[in-house]
């Protein structure tokens, strides 16, 4: 299952890139921070729903049995997948999701913002705000890739997906690769209706 970010255990996760993205806006030169602020609060305060499911590229890791294995009572199961065909999967045999936005790739678990998806990321954006004399510009690569919903193919997020791969240093060694699927506004009473939206108990809330 793909779960609504607002319900996932630690709520945390989301918080990290937020706040990270925010530092290191505010150690830019005021004509690009200025620029970017903007962007970013409508980014924030979007009616967007969010959906995260959260795999480990460690074939098998101690903590994770501990964390989903937590009585005797119950028993674990360790399955591979080749990320691609994963994805192909979902995108073909859910046509509900035609028309949102569907990213994938390794969380980051940068203690500084040097080298961090956040830095590039503004780094691309510097770029595409201040360089109007090449048609392409040279970008930083990062490991997260997005379907926009409209072309058949992957290219390299902008930064509203960011902030879903950060995670605080204390974690990294969950080696944690993400999908993540945002709904748009206009199509959530869609999503709602379908067969695909579903709610469980989790920590005695409903998810």
């Amino acid at each position: 299952w793909f779960t609504n970010i607002k319900y996932m255990n630690d709520a945390d996760e989301v918080r990290a890139g937020i706040d990270h993205t925010y530092k290191f806006i505010e150690t830019l030169p005021e004509q690009y921070k200025n620029n970017l602020i903007n962007p970013l609060n409508s980014i924030t305060e979007s009616n967007d729903k969010i959906f995260v499911s959260c795999f480990s590229l460690k074939r098998d890791l101690l903590s994770l049995w501990n964390y989903y294995t937590k009585s005797i009572n119950n028993n674990g199961v360790n399955i591979s997948f080749d990320y691609k065909t994963l994805i192909d999967s979902i995108l073909r045999k859910n046509q509900e999701l035609d028309g949102c936005h569907i990213s994938f790739g390794s969380v980051n678990y940068s203690k500084e913002y040097k080298n961090s998806y956040i830095e590039k990321s503004i780094k691309n954006l510097i770029t595409v705000f201040f360089n109007f004399t090449k048609e392409e510009p040279p970008y930083i690569k990062i490991p997260v890739f997005v379907y926009d919903g409209s072309k058949n193919c992957f290219c390299y997020t902008p930064l509203s997906d960011i902030f879903f791969y950060i995670k605080r240093n204390c974690f990294h060694h969950e080696k944690e690769f993400g999908i993540i699927i945002t709904v748009p506004e206009k199509k959530i009473p869609d999503i709602i209706k379908s067969s695909i939206y579903k709610f469980r108990e989790g920590n005695n809330i409903l998810i």
